[in-house]
């Protein structure tokens, strides 16, 4: 309903601003009574009656339409493209840095009196289409490229996500954000410097050449009518890729699995197993510049031993897990993981995908490289039984602490790992759900190696585990 009332408002606020505007033209236009300056709005409509009427209106339309969006295909195309080879090529990425730099520097107009040297004018428009859309394209995907979250790229090294479920599910989003990001601004700019471009090189039966004869015979109304048609069109196309674009990002972000099912039955690769599974930290050691973190750190857990590390902010204990989760390499001692072939963590940052819901984000932890399947209804069920029901499809960034705190716990419980890392995983939560999700957790790490950073040593207790002191 609330929704609907927007749309209405913006509606009346819209008609507002049109109705606004031209009274203002009218006003001046029948103050200045000279329509070869200033044609007036009923001048300017009759203008536009009569160009509607002819066959030729629409054949111009079509050739400057189809030529300004041949250009901005292949700019979109070649910024994508290019974009993401220059994120992984730092040589290509300096290569082309001139080309963007020039590009963007250059003055439209220049641009095209200078490629009239080498290029038709009929195909001009194409040209200077794809140089303005060209550079926005590239920047807008090589930036989104960067700044794709380094912590969910390490929660997918450390679940071993396969590199497809990877660029899917954190690639993608951002990168597809950006490019329609871009292309909602760069289609504006290519009607722009198109119908320059056929202005300038007069170029026959397009909307510019029109309007350059529109101004050589002095017919401002139709001038003006040439205008409000390209800014009618641009309205349009750019309506309609906000359209695709919206249809878009609703499925970017979520799987469909959901609905989909995923496999009659559940699958748990089991690795052969030689032994017993065993975690062993050997002396320790880690530094940053003149501060020493960690030091002569050693311990030896065996399956179904739980660890709280404990001790005071600044000690070195998520540092200690990160080294374990081989995110971050010691100075000095090793990790060995005897018979460990799957490792689930809770961060000390949720990292979960903000726009996705909590079914995909569950999902996502079960996309491994070791062929490990689960159903839609195992996951739907695990989401149930830490009280989260009723919220499968609402987006990570909609929740509370409490709730991002349950969803970072399931998904490293989901995947049956052989060693489970938790650093403050019951932050946010009320003394009651916290009883309950440790329950659920002592529930499902039998048969594993848990290690736990805690604060509290009353959490420590209720898990059973032993407690380490870093100093």
């Amino acid at each position: 309903m609330r929704i609907q009332e927007n749309k209405a408002k913006r509606l009346i606020y819209t008609l507002i601003a049109i109705v606004f505007w031209i009274s203002i033209w009218s006003f001046f236009a029948w103050k200045i009574d000279n329509k070869i300056f200033l044609p007036s709005p009923a001048s300017t409509l009759s203008a536009l009656k009569a160009m509607l009427c002819g066959k030729e209106f629409y054949d111009t339309l079509y050739i400057t339409i189809l030529g300004i969006l041949k250009g901005f295909a292949l700019g979109v195309m070649a910024g994508f493209v290019l974009g993401i080879l220059a994120y992984y090529s730092e040589l290509f990425r300096v290569i082309l840095a001139p080309l963007i730099h020039i590009l963007k520097a250059v003055p439209v107009a220049s641009f095209i009196i200078l490629s009239l040297l080498f290029v038709r004018s009929d195909k001009l428009s194409v040209l200077i289409s794809f140089t303005v859309t060209f550079p926005i394209i590239y920047i807008n995907v090589l930036k989104s490229m960067r700044d794709v979250d380094v912590n969910l790229l390490r929660m997918s090294k450390v679940f071993d996500i396969t590199f497809i479920a990877k660029i899917r599910y954190v690639y993608v989003p951002g990168v597809l954000v950006a490019l329609l990001s871009g292309c909602e601004i760069g289609i504006g700019f290519a009607f722009k410097s198109g119908i320059a471009a056929e202005i300038i090189g007069q170029t026959t039966k397009s909307v510019g050449y029109q309007i350059y004869l529109s101004k050589l015979y002095l017919e401002t109304d139709r001038l003006f009518a040439w205008t409000i048609v390209i800014i009618i069109v641009s309205i349009i196309i750019s309506r309609v890729f906000g359209k695709i674009f919206g249809i878009a990002r609703k499925h970017i972000y979520n799987t469909n699995e959901f609905h989909a099912g995923r496999s009659k039955t559940d699958k748990c690769v089991e690795v052969a197993q030689n032994g017993e599974m065993c975690l062993e930290v050997s002396e320790i050691g880690k530094s940053y510049k003149t501060e020493n973190v960690l030091k002569n750190v050693s311990f030896k857990l065996r399956k179904g031993d739980v660890l709280a590390v404990m001790g005071p902010s600044g000690a070195g204990k998520t540092t200690l897990l990160r080294i374990i989760e081989e995110i971050e390499k010691p100075d000095s001692g090793k990790v060995i993981k005897t018979n460990i072939n799957r490792i689930g963590v809770v961060f000390q940052e949720n990292t979960l995908f903000d726009y996705s819901d909590i079914f995909t984000n569950i999902y996502y932890a079960t996309l491994r490289k070791d062929g490990f399947f689960i159903t839609s209804d195992s996951i739907l069920k695990s989401i149930e039984e830490v009280w989260l029901k009723g919220y499968e499809k609402t987006r990570a960034d909609k929740l509370s602490g409490g709730m991002k705190r349950r969803v970072a716990l399931l998904r490293a419980m989901i995947i049956k790992p052989d060693l489970l890392i938790l650093d403050e995983p019951f932050t946010g939560l009320d003394s009651e759900l916290k009883d309950m999700i440790i329950g659920y957790v002592n529930r499902g790490r039998k048969d594993r190696i848990t290690v736990v950073v805690t604060h509290d040593r009353e959490e420590a207790e209720k898990m059973g585990a032993k407690i380490y002191e870093l100093n």
